[in-house]
């Protein structure tokens, strides 16, 4: 069989390479077959279970993390990102279900089981308002108990929405705010996740990789915050499922559509404009999302008026789509697709650049058996950036890459303590990368780089522990060490009711990362894939943490890390010169390889409900890195401490308010000693260059910046208005993020210039809001 499929395809002898690695291996293979005998060969003759999906009673959504328990047991499980769960091998009798989560009112129904007889039991969740919830101990108990968390927090729009913000809501913004999560910039929207580059996460939406998740050099991130259902990021630890980065994962899930009533939303800030209906249709529901912002429009009206000159003819916008069907109780078809693109036509400046994502997937998720769940996914992603200077013949560039995706994921319950979870991934991707200038090729670089992926994980829980493991094997067609494997592990010990210690060990992967020089600031992100001419990057993390409930709060957590990256590459400097052509080099031709060490303790307080609610953190935390065999540096985004704080206060049902604060040390950057002069053969007056101390040996000033918000509620005509004042530096706080130095005066005697890039200074800005 495998010398037919071999003969079937013509891919240049990729397929057979990965069939004899595999043959040779016979790890996964003996793994997979091991699995399915356990799995499936002990499954019990009278299979008798409790199963069904949790939704949201006004819009038809997957509910997902609800706790479902069965009272006055110990027996008790949580709804997956599809909203189903299973309680297999129950005893017969009778029971009562309890449903609870966070921001819905408790359901509860009693039910008789009988031997040999499986029961489906469907739950809508009917909303309610959380600032005046509380959260029920018992009903999260089992929740707790039953899963491993470390390192992993969920954000919802709702929460999203409550923080102070710039210009407009933003999910990258809001997830700055947590422990472990830095931003490089007031200016940008970019996530370093515990001393990790932004290339390093894997920014998943729906379960297709966007490659550029954001807009103006990252000011905004790409994601319509109505659209979204939940996202998820993984700070470390995270299971086998996920490949491909080093540092941590941020799953965005969008929602499918409201299947019970035509409904929308609207928003207009002094940024943006913003969009979003969703109807049912057929046995499903649609959803459609737009935003665009409106600088270019505002600076144009401002000119015609004679109130301003300036101008910046810049503009982006996003467009989102989902369309599904109920084929069966069993059975869902959904189709997503997402644009986005950012235009700046500068005619005045002889710039054009135009850049975007385009994302479009077919998934469909099936139940086998009531204990057995699956999706299947193909999907296609693909950025592209275009770059014009200076007219045709100047400097031109492109960025491309382009990502074919086919994943299977299963999830088989084997008991009410033990599931399984295994998968395949195949992508194959194509990268491209040009530049020319004044119509001569400077540098062409064609990637077409393929892999495959198999993934098993299994998760236990006993008495006072839950033990997760799993493995992830990767093919990678273009790498000396072409076959790569990721052991994972992770293990929580319950003390007592809520309170736990967690543990977690693995190895991450990663095999294209972005252009960086320790030098420049990327507006745009450029991919490039490794190739044999440089060792496979991969990171080693180990975490130890504890976690519990304390004096009001909902969940506190403190965690330690350590993560060792091996085999990271950074840009050469002469790669950034037009001195020679460079048509498809070696990537140790342009990057060197670099080695970096990142470990720090993080502590974590969350209040989720309440009239006040809101979290405080406080990181401490180093990232150590070295390129070849110069001396160990502290690290671009390294910073020692930072404290966070966000609030939301409901002084009633009309009136919000919400606070955030962040103060952190400095991060470091390289003092300059002086400059020299030198003379090119050709011309008689000198050019002048910097002479740099040792890297990054000094260090910039703290960093404090307090934002707030007011946000009025209104009901007008049966919708909900808000109307809402932000404030962003409410201190005025000229907070120093970077340095630049000037040596363009050197010749007239004058010492090197040292200017101060600072932050966004106090911005106020207002909007309105309408849900209908």
């Amino acid at each position: 069989m495998v010398k037919v499929l071999m003969k079937s395809v013509n891919d240049g002898g990729v397929t057979k390479r990965i069939a004899s690695d595999l043959l040779k291996a016979k790890i996964p293979l003996l793994l997979s077959m091991m699995l399915s005998s356990y799995a499936f060969g002990n499954n019990p003759v009278e299979s008798t279970t409790v199963h069904g999906t949790i939704t949201d009673a006004s819009t038809g959504e997957y509910v997902y993390g609800a706790n479902i328990f069965l009272r006055g047991t110990t027996i008790g499980t949580v709804s997956n990102i599809e909203g189903f769960y299973s309680m297999p091998n129950l005893p017969p009798g009778e029971y009562t279900l309890i449903v609870t989560f966070i921001g819905f009112s408790k359901h509860e129904e009693s039910f008789e089981l009988r031997k040999g007889k499986s029961l489906r039991m469907d739950v809508d969740l009917s909303p309610v308002d959380i600032e005046g919830e509380t959260v029920i101990v018992t009903d999260e108990l089992s929740k707790f108990e039953h899963n491993i968390n470390i390192s992993t927090i969920s954000i919802s729009p709702r929460q999203i929405k409550s923080l102070p913000s710039i210009g407009e809501v933003d999910l990258f913004r809001a997830l700055q705010f947590l422990p472990g999560v830095a931003a490089q910039n007031d200016y940008s929207s970019g996530l370093i996740v515990r001393g990790g580059n932004t290339d390093q996460n894997l920014i998943l939406l729906d379960g297709i990789t966007v490659y550029n998740p954001s807009h103006l050099g990252g000011f905004f991130s790409t994601f319509i915050t109505e659209g979204l259902r939940e996202a998820e990021l993984m700070k470390g630890g995270y299971s086998a499922e996920y490949g491909g980065r080093l540092s941590s994962v941020l799953d965005i899930k969008t929602k499918d559509g409201n299947n019970k009533r035509f409904a929308g939303s609207a928003e207009i800030s002094l940024v943006s404009s913003k969009l979003l209906l969703e109807a049912p249709i057929g046995n499903g529901g649609w959803l459609f999302a737009g935003r665009r912002t409106y600088i270019d429009k505002a600076l144009d009206a401002s000119r015609k008026l004679g109130i301003s000159d300036f101008e910046f003819p810049y503009y982006f916008y996003d467009l989102q789509a989902n369309i599904y069907q109920d084929l069966s109780p069993n059975d869902r078809l959904r189709i997503s697709a997402y644009y986005g693109n950012d235009v700046l036509d500068w005619k005045e400046a002889t710039a054009n650049i135009n850049w975007g994502n385009r994302t479009i997937s077919t998934r469909w998720r099936h139940l086998f058996s009531d204990q057995l769940f699956s999706t299947f996914m193909i999907a296609r992603s693909k950025f592209s950036a275009h770059f014009n200077f200076g007219g045709e013949d100047a400097f031109r560039g492109v960025d491309r890459v382009r990502d074919w995706t086919a994943k299977g994921d299963l999830t088989y319950f084997r008991t009410e303590d033990h599931e399984i979870s295994f998968g395949t991934e195949l992508k194959d991707l194509k990268v491209e990368f040009f530049q020319s200038f004044d119509s001569r090729e400077l540098i062409r670089i064609d990637q077409s780089p393929k892999f495959f992926a198999f993934y098993v994980n299994s998760r236990l829980s006993l008495p006072g522990w839950v033990i997760q493991t799993g493995l992830r094997s990767t093919y990678y067609n273009d790498s000396t060490d072409r076959l790569t494997f990721s052991p994972r592990v992770s293990i929580k010990k319950v003390i007592s009711n809520f309170n736990a210690f967690n543990f977690s060990i693995g190895r991450y992967y990663q095999y294209i990362y972005t252009f960086n020089d320790e030098f420049s600031f990327n507006i745009i992100n450029q991919w490039f894939a490794i190739d044999k001419s440089v060792p496979n990057q991969y990171a080693d993390q180990i975490m130890f943490g504890y976690e519990t409930t304390f004096s009001g709060f909902d969940r506190v957590t403190i965690e330690s890390y350590y993560k060792k990256m091996n085999n990271l590459l950074v840009g050469r400097p002469e790669f950034a010169t037009f001195d020679e052509q460079l048509i498809n080099p070696a990537v140790a031709d342009i990057f060197a390889v670099t080695e970096a060490d990142a470990f720090g303790v993080e502590l974590f307080f969350e209040k989720k409900v309440g009239a006040m609610n809101g979290n405080f953190s406080y990181a401490h935390s180093y990232v150590i890195k070295q390129i070849e065999d110069e001396p160990k540096y502290w690290a671009n985004w390294d910073r020692r401490h930072t404290l966070k704080g966000v609030m939301n206060y409901h002084k009633s049902k009309s009136t919000q308010f919400g606070f955030s604060w962040v103060y952190t040390t400095g991060f470091p950057f390289t003092q300059q000693l002086g400059s020299y002069a030198y003379w090119e053969p050709e011309y008689r007056q000198p050019d002048y260059d910097l002479i740099p101390g040792s890297r990054n040996n000094s260090r910039l000033p703290y960093n404090n910046r307090i934002d707030f918000s007011i946000t009025k509620h209104k009901k007008i005509k049966g919708a909900k208005v808000d109307y809402y004042l932000q404030i962003i530096n409410v201190l005025n706080r000229k907070n120093l993020f970077a340095v630049s130095w000037d040596i363009e005066d050197t010749e007239n005697g004058k010492v090197v210039e040292r200017n101060d890039l600072r932050g966004i200074p106090l911005f106020p800005t207002i909007g309105i809001r309408m849900e209908f």
